[in-house]
């Protein structure tokens, strides 16, 4: 999984898609406001916006991050902290926590909240690039710090 698809998923997580829950009912993982989104069906009596399903709402969370990470925003550029980014996505205005959802965010992706945003493309174009040969996994069981056992799987 691509870093960028991480940040998703931990935003799409922290938003909380659940069963019957917002952002599940309007198919809009990241719970973005309603502003003309491609494949947006309309908005919900809240402003935020409404897909026709999961997959084109998963489609503009992606692309919602990339238009930071592209520099083509006006709202979000490449050089800004995942902790900037969130100040803007989450503002605490909205009665959001945006240093907690940067944490948390951060934190699932292996990240710190420092870390600019355009990290997240460096990853993606990484994994664009010639393919490098998967490295083999080994499963290794230490006791006591002492490796007792290890095999390739």
């Amino acid at each position: 999984m691509l870093l960028l698809e991480k940040f998703a998923e931990a935003i799409k997580t922290h938003e909380g898609w659940f069963a019957g829950s917002r952002s599940q009912k309007n198919h809009n993982p990241g719970n973005l406001k309603f502003a003309n989104q491609f494949k947006a069906t309309g908005r919900d009596p809240d402003g935020f916006a409404v897909f026709a399903n999961d997959d084109d709402g998963w489609e503009a969370l992606i692309k919602q991050i990339k238009i930071g990470l592209t520099g083509k925003s006006k709202l979000y550029y490449p050089e800004m902290t995942i902790l900037q980014f969130f100040e803007r996505y989450a503002p605490s205005a909205d009665h959001n926590n945006p240093g907690a959802y940067a944490q948390f965010v951060a934190q699932h992706c292996g990240l710190k909240i420092i870390d600019p945003i355009k990290i997240l493309s460096e990853d993606e174009l990484a994994d664009s690039a010639s393919p490098v040969p998967a490295k083999p996994k080994k499963l290794d069981i230490f006791i006591d710090g002492i490796l007792v056992f290890s095999q390739d799987v």
